[in-house]
């Protein structure tokens, strides 16, 4: 009897130090993809929108160095100003999206792509057939694709005018 009982406490022990453990490591897990998460946000705000800041700055400070000798010249480098914030807002305002994209736990990426681009397309007609399933991405894989599917998307509107866009991918 003490056997079957001692046998019985030791199985009881180990499950709950079984569970202790697997709980430590979702923990754990979940606190990485955290930082990894955040090291990613730092690394794009800092490769575009510090760079682009920095870029205002200097253009600022030398239209303010050329202001009294060169009223054109100072005049093209506020123009660059603005247009550079101008540019820094929008990826802001991507950065944001990312942020709170929903678009991730789509299991659909056909469904995932619109949802990304319709706010950036205006009337421009889209067509999407993108068969590679969603379980072959890990979450950063799928949100560069759809980073780089969106500043497809937006280039061929504003800059080549774009009234149809067709998205295709499979592997």
């Amino acid at each position: 009897i003490w056997i079957l009982f001692w046998n019985s406490m030791l199985r009881r022990k180990g499950e709950k130090r079984s569970r202790e453990l697997t709980q430590e490591t979702v923990a754990r897990v979940a606190s990485e993809m955290k930082v990894g998460e955040r090291t990613r946000l730092a690394m794009d705000l800092h490769d575009s929108i510090v760079q682009n800041l920095t870029g205002v700055s200097m253009e600022i400070r030398t239209a303010d160095r050329i202001a009294d000798e060169d009223r054109d010249g100072m005049h093209a480098h506020l123009t660059l100003a603005v247009k550079t914030l101008d540019a820094c807002r929008k990826e802001l305002r991507n950065c944001l999206w990312d942020l709170r994209n929903l678009t991730l736990e789509d299991e659909d990426v056909n469904h995932a792509i619109r949802r990304t681009l319709t706010p950036h397309i205006g009337n421009a007609k889209l067509a999407v057939r993108f068969n590679v399933p969603r379980e072959l991405f890990c979450d950063n894989t799928a949100l560069a694709v759809l980073r780089i599917i969106r500043e497809l998307a937006i280039n061929a509107v504003q800059h080549g005018k774009a009234t149809s866009i067709k998205i295709a991918g499979s592997i």
